[in-house]
């Protein structure tokens, strides 16, 4: 469910939201005694025409399914006649508000304050009625103000949560999420495109912790429920401060035990993906023998499985080649063209982090099993990395297949005389 609303409606959508205690001051009573705003109810009162008019703006910035818009109207519907019918406030708004206090989270799109152009894109109706109708499939209220602020606004009278986002100001724009008295900021990203992505996926993220661990059938554990959300923001939002690598290494499809194993593997992928997935700070790595011989067929089952794996992750994978991705079988006749059937990657800038991954390619020399990288080769990387002057303090990360390395000869080599080769 979402809601548009005005900076003139702020207060009174804060009190439709608070918890139904009597001892919560509404804005109309502000300042005065219950006996004078009872005064004030009645069909010709400027107080019923206020709230008739809030409650038309409510009926309109409503956005959900064809159900909770009906089942809104017909309560505002409601509410109108009873405050004509000179009923207390109160009394004439406890369906709207229970209608409005059922959902597990309530969150606020907070807008940046600074860009007008990201602003009037997180302030439209268009991307609201994306959130509802795209990203949110179960239980949850998303605010929405119905136009950019011409300056950063303090919402913390109406909205007490709202503290929580005034201490992240820095990280606008962003979602601000409470229940009850409890509340966090979730916001990533460098760029202010960054973190409108980051908004959407944020608003899927809760659709989905609150599919897997809320209980309908307990709403007093809901204390509980959003203690589990906000550690799982808290620790999404913590690990894009750092980068991360996963590395894939000797898949060596084509072979029949790797052929046995691979719908393991694919669902390990998955999982990761499931949790790392849409993050940019996560790089997936292939470092070598992603094929078991460079044959047409296992190029074909490679190509498949590097294209499952960048439909699931942000970041396209990064390869490097092995000695059985370019050998028949790792040490025989050298098969250029087949190796070249998903291109090695060299350097990849990851400037958020200030840093650089580097692949190297130890096909280019070696004798049957061994590998090693050419000197033109470090030269070429060399002079690449040192072309941007600016990326000079950038951490490097380096990808190698395990072939240059030395190995000891296995015995079935030694058993049958072939000794001289270094492997």
């Amino acid at each position: 469910m979402g809601y548009r609303f005005s900076l003139e409606d702020a207060n009174m959508v804060a009190w439709l939201l608070s918890d139904t205690n009597e001892n919560v001051i509404a804005p109309w009573e502000a300042g005065a005694s219950h006996q004078l705003s009872d005064r004030l109810y009645g069909h010709e009162s400027p107080l019923t025409k206020s709230l008739e008019g809030f409650l038309e703006r409510l009926r309109f910035g409503f956005r959900s399914s064809a159900r909770g818009e009906f089942m809104l109207a017909r309560f505002v519907d409601d509410a109108i006649g009873k405050l004509r019918r000179g009923r207390r406030v109160r009394d004439a708004l406890a369906q709207v508000r229970h209608f409005m206090t059922q959902y597990p989270w309530t969150a606020l799109i907070v807008p940046s304050g600074t860009n007008r152009r990201i602003d009037e894109e997180i302030c439209s109706d268009h991307f609201l009625r994306e959130l509802i109708y795209n990203w949110l499939e179960g239980p949850g209220l998303i605010l929405q103000l119905d136009k950019p602020p011409e300056r950063v606004v303090d919402l913390s009278t109406p909205f007490p949560a709202f503290r929580t986002a005034l201490a992240n100001i820095h990280n606008w724009p962003g979602l601000l999420v409470w229940s009850g008295s409890d509340s966090f900021f979730t916001s990533r990203g460098d760029t202010q495109e960054d973190k409108v992505y980051h908004l959407r996926r944020a608003v899927r993220l809760l659709d989905e912790l609150t599919a897997r661990h809320y209980d309908w059938q307990n709403p007093a554990a809901a204390d509980k429920f959003f203690e589990i959300l906000k550690a799982e923001f808290v620790r999404k939002d913590s690990l894009t401060r750092s980068f991360h690598v996963i590395q894939l290494s000797d898949i060596h499809l084509g072979a029949n035990q790797a052929n046995e194993r691979l719908g393991r593997l694919r669902s390990l992928v998955r999982q990761l993906a499931t949790e790392y997935g849409t993050d940019l700070n996560v790089l997936p790595v292939i470092s070598g023998d992603i094929i078991d011989t460079p044959t047409t067929g296992n190029w074909g089952l490679a190509t498949d499985f590097v294209r499952d794996i960048d439909t699931q992750f942000t970041n396209p994978s990064f390869f490097v080649r092995g000695n059985h991705d370019c050998r028949r079988s790792g040490f025989a006749s050298r098969s250029v063209t087949l190796g070249g059937y998903i291109q090695p990657s060299r350097i990849r800038w990851f400037d958020r982090y200030r840093l650089a991954v580097v692949g190297f390619d130890s096909c280019e020399a070696g004798d049957l099993g061994a590998g090693g990288v050419t000197p033109n080769q470090l030269d070429e990387l060399g002079a690449d990395l040192d072309e941007d002057q600016t990326k000079r303090d950038f951490r490097l990360i380096g990808i190698v297949h395990h072939h240059p390395m030395s190995v000891p000869l296995p015995d079935w080599l030694l058993h049958r005389g072939i000794w001289k080769f270094r492997f």
